[in-house]
């Protein structure tokens, strides 16, 4: 014959708060031996918040990245000394050296980033004026001494014209005649002339003196 006896549910309960104190006890003191680093990145020519600039405590997983305003804040970083790098995308990295990291302290660390630069070798761009759009004639009519119009390739391009006497038809102040006579602002032939690449053209036409414009498609 033998007896069993149920443990009594205040002791059950006693053993649970002891065992509860003993975590808070254990908790409370491994932050009493931590600390937070914190601080502003900005960047150093415009003085704006470097965001998303990464913080690392050398030597440890310890880190974070600073938010919209620059600021950044590391959590529970164990008391001593530490190197603390800086780094982002166009900024140069910077190390801030012998952090102290006191129990149950705030560190505050504000850093201004340089920005990276790198140098290279010389580098020269030859390019040639393009003359045949329009945005270069109008360049070449407004330093010109004279009064002068012109018309670019793509204006040629969209006028369907399919020779030259056509497509001057669209200068202003030219007037064609016959199809292929060019009349400057109303003046008879004797007072014009038509050159190709620098060369004045001839007429075919002995009783002429303009170039037959219908020639050239």
């Amino acid at each position: 014959m033998y007896y069993q006896t149920k443990p009594k549910f205040g002791g059950v309960l006693l053993r649970s708060l002891i065992n509860l104190l003993i975590l808070i006890s254990i908790s409370t003191a491994a932050f009493a031996q931590s600390g937070k680093i914190s601080g502003k990145i900005v960047d150093a020519e415009s003085g704006d918040a470097v965001i998303g600039c990464n913080v690392i405590v050398e030597g440890t997983t310890i880190g974070a990245a600073a938010d919209i305003e620059g600021i950044y804040t590391i959590p529970n970083v164990p008391v001593g000394f530490y190197n603390l790098v800086f780094t982002s995308v166009g900024y140069s990295k910077k190390t801030v050296t012998n952090v102290e990291v006191k129990a149950s302290q705030l560190t505050v660390i504000d850093i201004v980033m340089p920005i990276e630069s790198f140098e290279t070798d010389e580098v020269i761009i030859t390019a040639e004026a393009a003359k045949n759009t329009e945005a270069g004639l109008l360049v070449n009519r407004q330093k010109s001494n004279a009064v002068s119009d012109a018309i670019s390739s793509e204006q040629f391009s969209r006028s369907g014209a399919g020779n030259a006497a056509d497509a001057v038809k669209q200068v202003v102040g030219a007037s064609v005649v016959d199809g292929k006579y060019v009349f400057v602002r109303g003046l008879g032939d004797r007072y014009s002339s038509t050159q190709l690449n620098g060369a004045e053209l001839p007429s075919s036409d002995p009783n002429r003196k303009a170039f037959q414009m219908d020639l050239l498609p």
